[in-house]
């Protein structure tokens, strides 16, 4: 049976019955939800309110969204509102904290004009600051939907108050399943990596590829490291098995064991559902010289439909190291959880000094696939799309420290595709139900474009089932926990795109990188075009709480906007960053972005805001510390060398760093070492060199 409000039945349910109520109850803030007794399980717990008496706790299964019980307001007097509140504590908050709050919520013949509200007010010392989101809950009768409410707090605060306001004359309204998160921004790489990524200090054994099948008796090595705080742990290890193929190596591997691959040309691999672990990754690393080891040609030529060079499907725990990849039909490195089919992810990869060029579609693409780290790596010349592509809804990864060059779309494109996210669910939902059009939805109602066929409408539908809960590896439309740091894109986007375009991504930083000489956008953030393609007025998939800081984007000319802020961008943080195009929306906020905007301190050459408001600093506001109303020559002027040339140039079968790439370091004396915002200047610069906490752009001062 649905888990939904049975909205009929209420009527006979519902009595006088005595709430438990006392003082204003207070929780402290923890990891993961803040709220106490979210879904009404514990009664009134955690909860207090006003005019109540005629509403209550429910505890029927049947009319809970989830679990067993929900609460319901009941309809009395206009003149009464019936208020449920409970108060947070949360010890750190502080300016630029982004809140979300959500619930489900149900309601029976609430008549027009009734006020129910939902949402949140923010405290200091007791005192309410005067900050509050609230949204409004339908009236009518309808089934449980999630309502949402985001808010960037513009002020510190040490509680947050978040409840229920209905003023109805008769009808009802439940309530169940209240969300309060506040998520936090990857700051720390090193603690990120260190936490997601728990690299073993010494293999298990070691095995050897070679063509030839000559392969060194023992070698000397360690695993990487991948922090700074980390010591290798270089050790003598006997080669224990000796192959002719990748493919065979990987077949063999067990958890821990690192595979060295001697200096050849070879075919790829199929790894599917199979991995390490934790403290036991499986490691793929070419034995040589970097360009030495080359994969152009799949694991099995013979497989009309594998067109991937490394091909990994439902798998994990993989390092790649030190190997060109070039010439794939696809992707030289494509890796994927096949959600539609396994309603699973693939997750904890290593990508690192890998040269993937020359590949049909993606040098590497990713989908349904988490807890990535790719650094040090050199992504080009992708004949139909980009560099590097992260779909599917992947969260928890950092791409640091590469280059992104002359890719035919965009240099980095993380596009969690909301789209296709609703099809891969509902593939999954498909599977699970046995029932090919579950809740009456099918797969045509997806592509329909009168705001019908959602994602959350394939969601709710697969929780009315009671089918298992997929956790964090879910198909959800959205990538956050994201780190992209200290990236060089030039030469991308011939055919439109980005060099870096985000898609429904949040909470994330993108900070420190050179974007120059690309012919689309420099940094984009919006939701894939959802909304518009879905017919709905705004979209709940587009950028949320994503920090731009410290990026230097330069282009004398180009085809669109430097940084564009597009489809509902909300609670964004625009600082420090260079921004040259000579456009008039070389900076760009549009349609419904300004939301809780924190944008200031950026060098800018003109900026558009189309269909924004709600920002709580932008750049055009007295004091913002931003500069503009220069001319292309006299910025050029303030670098010590901006030309356009490539960053790199081939040598062979690697690459090398071309002796005549620009500087775009700021010349001494230059306004832009001076007028960043020093609360928001990153420790390393592109070059990986200390900030002295005052520059704008990627470098720090000379």
């Amino acid at each position: 049976m649905f888990r939904r409000l049975l909205l009929a039945s209420l009527l006979s349910v519902l009595c006088g019955c005595v709430l438990v109520s006392g003082g204003i109850p207070t929780t402290t803030a923890a990891s993961g939800d803040l709220i106490t007794n979210n879904s009404f399980e514990d009664g009134m717990t955690g909860w207090a309110g006003q005019n109540l008496d005629n509403d209550q706790v429910i505890c029927q299964a049947q009319y809970a969204h989830s679990g067993t019980c929900t609460f319901v307001f009941s309809g009395e007097a206009a003149s009464a509102a019936n208020i449920l509140f409970q108060t947070v504590s949360v010890p750190d908050g502080s300016a630029g904290d982004t809140l979300d709050l959500s619930v489900w919520a149900g309601a029976l013949n609430l008549p027009g004009g009734s006020q129910v509200l939902f949402g949140m007010q923010l405290y200091q010392g007791g005192s309410f600051t005067g900050e509050q989101a609230l949204t409004p809950v339908p009236t009518g009768s309808f089934n449980y939907q999630q309502l949402s409410v985001n808010h960037t707090a513009a002020t510190d605060y040490d509680a947050v108050r978040l409840g229920f306001y209905v003023r109805a004359e008769n009808g009802k309204v439940g309530f169940d399943d209240v969300s309060l998160a506040i998520p936090t921004v990857p700051g720390d790489t090193d603690q990120f990596i260190e936490d997601t990524f728990l690299i073993q200090s010494s293999y298990n054994q070691v095995r050897c590829v070679s063509g030839s099948g000559s392969c060194p008796a023992q070698i000397e090595t360690a695993p990487p490291c991948l922090t700074a705080s980390c010591t290798p742990n270089p050790q003598t290890y006997p080669v224990a098995a000796t192959h002719t193929t990748i493919q065979a190596a990987a077949d063999a591997a067990q958890p821990g064991d690192l595979v060295i691959i001697m200096p050849g040309t070879y075919r790829g691999v199929i790894v599917e559902e199979d991995g390490g672990a934790d403290n036991a990754y499986i490691h793929f690393r070419g034995w040589g010289e970097p360009g030495s080891v080359v994969v152009d040609e799949t694991s099995d030529p013979g497989l009309p439909w594998l067109r991937d060079l490394f091909y990994f499907v439902d798998s994990h725990h993989y390092i790649i190291e030190n190997i060109t990849f070039e010439n794939a039909e696809r992707a030289g490195i494509f890796l994927t959880g096949y959600f539609i089919a396994t309603g699973s992810f693939s997750h904890h990869f290593v990508v690192m000094d890998v040269y993937s060029r020359d590949n049909g579609e993606w040098g590497m693409h990713t989908t349904s696939t988490s807890e990535m780290l790719i650094q040090d790596s050199v992504f080009t010349t992708s004949i139909d799309e980009h560099g590097l592509y992260i779909s599917g809804s992947g969260d928890n990864a950092v791409v640091r420290r590469s280059v992104f060059q002359g890719n035919n779309l965009s240099g980095l494109q993380v596009n969690a595709d909301p789209f296709t996210a609703a099809l891969e669910l509902f593939g999954w939902l498909q599977s699970e139900s046995g029932d090919s059009t579950p809740c009456g939805i099918s797969e045509s109602d997806l592509y329909a474009s009168d705001g019908s066929g959602t994602w959350q409408d394939v969601k709710d539908c697969y929780d009315s089932l009671g089918l298992p809960d997929l956790g964090a590896y879910i198909e959800d439309g959205i990538s956050e926990n994201l780190i992209i740091e200290q990236n060089v894109m030039t030469g991308n986007g011939a055919n439109g795109a980005a060099g870096i375009n985000l898609a429904s991504v949040r909470h994330s930083i993108v900070r420190s990188n050179l974007i120059y000489g690309n012919d689309a956008a420099a940094i984009a953030c919006w939701d894939d075009n959802y909304a518009a393609n879905k017919g709905l007025p705004s979209s709940e998939f587009g950028c949320l709480n994503v920090t731009i800081v410290n990026n230097t984007a330069v282009d004398e000319q180009a085809t669109r906007t430097g940084v564009g802020l597009d489809n509902d961008a909300r609670s964004m943080t625009v600082r420090n960053n260079i921004i040259v195009r000579p456009r008039s929306d070389a900076y760009e906020i549009s349609d419904r972005s300004g939301q809780d905007l924190f944008s200031g301190h950026n060098a800018y050459y003109a900026l558009s805001v189309v269909n924004s408001s709600g920002w709580i600093e932008i750049d055009t506001d007295p004091g913002s510390g931003s500069i503009t109303g220069f001319s292309i020559p006299q910025i050029l002027s303030e670098f010590v060398d901006p030309n356009f040339n490539p960053w790199i140039v081939v040598d062979g079968s690697w690459w090398v760093l071309n002796p005549n790439r620009p500087d775009f370091t700021p010349a001494a004396g230059s306004m832009l070492l001076t007028a960043g915002d020093p609360d928001y200047v990153p420790e390393a610069d592109v070059s990986g060199d200390g900030f002295n906490g005052t520059e704008m752009g990627a470098y720090a001062a000379p």
